[in-house]
């Protein structure tokens, strides 16, 4: 019954992850306590390879969380149950698309669903965050973590350099410097 779960979850999060790819990761994260399907260290390996894997990335968080929770049929079972909501929702509402979004109530419904998204992944990202800070800062390891995300930051929003580029720096630094 395990391949109906993945389908039926990985569905439920296709219907409300709004914002993109990344907006399935909170309900991963919810994965981690309902199912038990993968870990926590799961789900940063999860995120980690979808951004360098071809593809969008919540597809590929499907497909690989679908993977390790079920091997080969359950990637499929996620896969499809994640795309499975948006193909009914684009077809159900390609046609009057045009005539409502110029509606300010309906501007201000999908403004207000990102500014969800947005605090969802905050929380997600505070969630990965703390425990590299609440062992001890000082630690080298984490003043490795925190050098990479500083550079990669910096690549990305200073130099605005394409993610794959930002990702592939961040690979080469974390190889150079052993974190």
């Amino acid at each position: 019954m395990i391949f109906l779960g993945l389908y039926v979850a990985f569905f439920i999060a296709g219907t409300f992850a709004f914002g993109g790819g990344f907006a399935i990761i909170p309900f991963l994260n919810d994965m981690i306590d309902k199912y038990q399907w993968f870990t926590t260290k799961d789900l940063t390996t999860i995120i980690a390879l979808s951004e360098l894997t071809p593809g969008a990335i919540g597809v590929n968080m499907a497909t690989y969380g679908g993977f390790l929770a079920g091997g080969i049929l359950g990637a499929l079972c996620a896969t499809l149950g994640l795309v499975t909501p948006a193909l009914i929702i684009v077809c159900m509402l390609a046609h009057i698309w045009k005539k409502i979004n110029q509606y300010q109530s309906v501007i201000s419904a999908f403004n207000a669903v990102k500014a969800s998204v947005a605090g969802l992944l905050f929380g997600i990202f505070l969630t990965m965050i703390l425990p590299l800070v609440s062992d001890s800062i000082i630690s080298l390891q984490n003043l490795k973590v925190i050098t990479i995300f500083t550079i990669s930051l910096a690549l990305a929003r200073i130099k605005n350099l394409p993610v794959f580029v930002v990702i592939l720096v961040g690979a080469g630094l974390g190889i150079l410097l052993g974190s």
